[in-house]
């Protein structure tokens, strides 16, 4: 699904708060990990999903909270989602897949048939995919915890979230944060 700027800046504002974020700052990792479309820059994509081979073999193949799942669920553990390019397995440690399951009506819950069946996972992973206000809350949530990790900190912040593999990260980051604030700051 793709999503504009101003749609995605204005659920930023809505939600980045709740957080204690700057908006500005929200939208500058959505502008950094959704602006993937050459033929218009005014578009983010949020079906960008990507597997990272080197975070499944890490943190997803072993994983004992993973223990009986399915592969396919497991390899949607190791892919990244939304505008703001959040790992499942992060989504899933954050709450999200539960929350995603314990909001389900009766009749859902049972044709899902477990928080964590085979049905479930790629249902969960669906559902935020295509709904901005949820990516951006879970995004935050997840920030947040980047944030605490990092002491306030930023640029530890920032590199946190990208994993802290690639230092060029941040400067591309902030290189965005400049346009982002000139693009809709006050």
């Amino acid at each position: 699904m793709l999503f504009t700027k101003e749609q995605t800046f204005e659920m930023c504002k809505k939600v980045a708060p709740i957080f204690e974020f700057d908006p500005l700052v929200v939208m500058t990792f959505c502008v950094q990990e959704a602006q993937k479309d050459e033929h218009d820059s005014n578009l983010l994509d949020a079906e960008a999903a990507g597997l990272e081979q080197g975070f499944y073999r890490k943190f997803v193949r072993k994983n004992p909270a993973l223990k009986g799942w399915a592969t396919s669920s497991k390899v949607l553990m190791a892919s990244s989602y939304g505008v703001m390019q959040e790992m499942g397995l992060c989504l899933f440690e954050d709450g999200y897949i539960d929350w995603y399951f314990n909001q389900a009506t009766d009749g859902m819950k049972q044709w899902l048939q477990s928080k964590y069946s085979q049905m479930a996972i790629p249902s969960a992973i669906d559902a935020i995919d295509v709904n901005l206000e949820w990516m951006i809350t879970w995004g935050c949530k997840h920030l947040a915890g980047k944030r605490k990790a990092a002491n306030g900190d930023t640029k530890k912040m920032v590199l946190l979230w990208n994993g802290g593999g690639r230092p060029a990260y941040y400067d591309e980051w902030l290189e965005k944060y400049e346009t982002v604030k000139k693009e809709f700051g006050s």
